[in-house]
């Protein structure tokens, strides 16, 4: 993908997946009860898929894998839409992602366009989630998969991170954990960031702001954000420039 399609996939603003507060509120999703009725049953056109995906399997087609992938990702957006007050079976659709994901990535590793099937994982993964599990044991789970599956690429971990749903203070915890490595695991120095870099980092930035709670909180976001993007905005191409929030009057301090 060049950085023309970067540009546009920044501009793209995703309209936000269908799940109810009621999906979160269900307290009766443990795992131990997943398997009631089987994902087939739930689910109709896995079975379908699996078979297609099996009979895949040794050619490695790019435009098979851009078929799969497109298949996949409205099979499960669909299902979410549909399923998606039923807690248990959207636990049977994350685990049945959980492995598609393994087969994508084993088979198809050397093409990285599974950031849209990723960021669908983690929203589903994160409207599970209950209170009372390990936040710092999911932002691990979440951040291996993004590792692994796109091959520690920072372009596209940070892709998925643009396009996830539901960066709001009730997964506070989980961000804070996934935002800080990423940044500490792929930050540049001030003086080589591209206008593309500058942009992605500041986005992101601001999304991790919005799930900040205090004052202080949000003060020191600014500060984190000036020393990762620097006190200069880098030379920007005019497209850039139209996506860059403008910054409000009397705010001009503020990096983010």
């Amino acid at each position: 993908m060049d950085e023309k399609d970067e540009i546009n996939l920044i501009r793209i603003h995703n309209s936000p997946i269908n799940m109810s507060k009621k999906c979160e509120n269900q307290e009766h999703e443990d795992n131990s009860f997943i398997d009631v009725k089987s994902s087939e049953n739930i689910f109709p056109w896995i079975n379908k898929f699996n078979k297609i995906m099996s009979s895949s399997v040794g050619h490695r087609s790019y435009q098979l894998l851009k078929h799969l992938l497109s298949l996949y990702t409205q099979h499960v957006l669909t299902s979410i839409n549909t399923y998606c007050e039923k807690t248990l079976d959207m636990i049977k659709l994350k685990n049945h992602l959980s492995s598609t994901l393994i087969f994508f990535h084993l088979y198809w590793n050397d093409i990285k366009e599974m950031s849209v099937l990723l960021g669908i994982y983690i929203d589903i993964e994160l409207k599970t989630f209950k209170c009372t599990m390990d936040s710092s044991k999911v932002a691990s789970k979440l951040l291996s998969a993004l590792w692994i599956y796109l091959s520690n690429s920072e372009k596209h971990i940070f892709r998925v991170l643009l396009k996830l749903k539901f960066v709001t203070k009730k997964y506070a915890k989980i961000y804070d954990l996934i935002f800080m490595k990423s940044f500490t695991s792929f930050k540049k120095g001030v003086e080589s960031l591209t206008d593309i870099d500058y942009v992605r980092y500041l986005l992101v930035l601001k999304m991790w702001k919005k799930t900040k709670e205090t004052v202080e909180e949000k003060k020191q976001m600014n500060k984190m954000a000036l020393t990762i993007l620097g006190p200069c905005i880098p030379k920007m191409r005019n497209e850039l420039l139209n996506i860059i929030p403008k910054v409000p009057t009397g705010l001009e301090d503020e990096t983010i």
